[in-house]
């Protein structure tokens, strides 16, 4: 029996289809004048990857995402099998289409974490970033009943730009008044959708560096964890700077990485990363991922950063962003331009 591989989180795209067009989505198939509602992703070719999946590795954790997961057939019967195969389960998701039964459903099977993004204490300002009128006021909504219900699996997220820096400290005083416990704050990473408001919504180094900073204070006097869970090089947010904040960075290890798989099969670096490293259904997950990970591309110093003792740590921050921006993940993190 050939032993399985071991991943600590597999990002499962279940549908390219979404309701809202979040100015900052970073879907690397979502181009910059991409105003459609795809078709969802088809319940039994889903299940087959997963059951390829469970063969071929041992998953800690699997999150769903997408598009919109809610917008996939059966994502709860989808969820149930990943707990049968003793992982556990994030959803990634905008809540707007979330019901009762929903809620219901992932409390009783089990799923770990809710993730939702609550990008301002203002509706108009949410749903101006995800151009959907009413969005802010339904994921308020299903944030507060999953609060209420088990505070400790819900995640609120927070994607730092121009069109709501201003209004940070207002929004983290929100989310105590919610009784939020887990924050993931994130800067704007450009990519996907994002490219077509890059500089509607980009934060200078200093801006970020501020942002972070009044973060940081916050959090140093409230019981609210917060993580930064994109990749930044270590010159623009340096984790020292702001102690009470966790930093993520890039790691090439494939059982530590977000591995990411659509609903066709295909696999990716990351959630982020555009290039497709193989198929599920052509190759074996171990062979796809160990020979890809084995090769210069993912190797590859950027010139910038050639010199620097920081790169052990930082890897030159999301060199993701860099393959959508630049189609390459020789070059440094975007952000870098940013002075």
């Amino acid at each position: 029996m050939k032993s399985k591989i071991k991943l600590n989180l597999l990002v499962l795209e279940l549908t390219d289809a979404c309701n809202q067009q979040c100015k900052f989505c970073y879907n690397h198939w979502k181009g910059v004048d991409d105003n459609s509602l795809r078709v969802a992703s088809e319940y039994g070719k889903t299940k087959k990857i997963l059951k390829k999946i469970f063969s071929q590795a041992e998953v800690s954790s699997v999150s769903f995402s997408g598009g919109e997961p809610l917008l996939a057939s059966r994502v709860q019967d989808l969820a149930l099998m990943c707990r049968f195969h003793k992982s556990q389960v994030s959803i990634l998701t905008n809540s707007t289409l979330m019901t009762d039964t929903d809620l219901d459903i992932f409390s009783q099977i089990g799923v770990n974490r809710i993730q939702i993004p609550i990008l301002s204490s203002k509706s108009h300002i949410h749903d101006s970033l995800t151009q959907l009128s009413g969005s802010w006021k339904k994921c308020v909504e299903a944030s507060r009943k999953i609060l209420a219900a088990s505070p400790e699996r819900f995640n609120a997220v927070l994607v730092l730009t121009k069109q709501n820096v201003d209004d940070i400290d207002d929004t983290l005083s929100f989310y105590e008044q919610l009784g939020v416990r887990t924050v993931l704050v994130n800067r704007f990473n450009v990519g996907g959708l994002g490219r077509k408001f890059k500089s509607e919504l980009e934060l200078s180094h200093k801006e970020l560096q501020e942002s972070f900073s009044k973060i940081n204070k916050f959090a140093a006097s409230h019981s609210i964890q917060f993580h930064s869970g994109v990749c930044t090089p270590v010159c623009v947010l340096n984790p020292v700077d702001y102690p009470n904040i966790t930093f993520s960075f890039c790691n090439t290890d494939i059982s530590v990485r977000p591995i990411t798989i659509n609903h066709q099969g295909d696999i990716r670096f990351c959630n982020h990363s555009p290039r497709v490293l193989g198929n599920i259904f052509e190759r074996p997950l171990k062979e796809i991922l160990i020979e890809d990970f084995q090769s210069d591309y993912f190797n590859a110093i950027p010139e910038y950063c050639s010199d620097c003792n920081l790169l052990s740590t930082c890897k030159g921050g999301c060199r993701a962003a860099s393959e959508q921006v630049y189609d390459t993940f020789s070059k440094v993190d975007p952000v870098i331009e940013l002075k």
